[in-house]
């Protein structure tokens, strides 16, 4: 029998997979050559955020974690040398430009003129609409 906690901690993995790897998979579809690669890019993922029990209470900033650890991998299993461009997150510039690592989050506030909770919060925005969106095309497709 499972200990209580690790119980907790795999139904918690469960509700994340389910919640987030539609919006995970599109991502590594559009990084991917092949359909094989973004199913393999995505289960690494997932097998990563298990290992290092990457599990938080907050949903944007578990979705933002999961997506750089998601670029992360893609990044090591194609052994892409340059930035991603992602055309699902044409109209999200600030989390574009965080995820695909081309600026900080220091670098925005002063480029924007925002304080950082300004930005944290226009990013929570961000994160929601996409995966607003992404359920959206989910249920579409079902």
């Amino acid at each position: 029998m499972q200990p209580v906690s690790e119980k907790l901690f795999n139904d918690s993995l469960d509700n994340v997979y389910n919640r987030y790897s539609p919006m995970l998979y599109s991502i590594a579809l559009e990084i991917s050559p092949t359909q094989i690669e973004a199913e393999e890019i995505l289960i690494v993922t997932f097998i990563k955020m298990h290992k290092q029990k990457l599990i938080v209470q907050h949903h944007a900033s578990i979705c933002l974690m999961l997506i750089k650890l998601l670029m992360q991998t893609a990044n090591e299993l194609l052994k892409q040398k340059e930035h991603i461009k992602l055309t699902q997150f044409e109209n999200t510039p600030l989390l574009h430009q965080i995820l695909c690592g081309c600026i900080t989050m220091k670098e925005i506030c002063r480029e924007r003129k925002l304080t950082r909770e300004a930005a944290a919060k226009i990013i929570r925005e961000e994160i929601r609409g996409l995966i607003k969106t992404t359920e959206k095309e989910t249920i579409a497709h079902l």
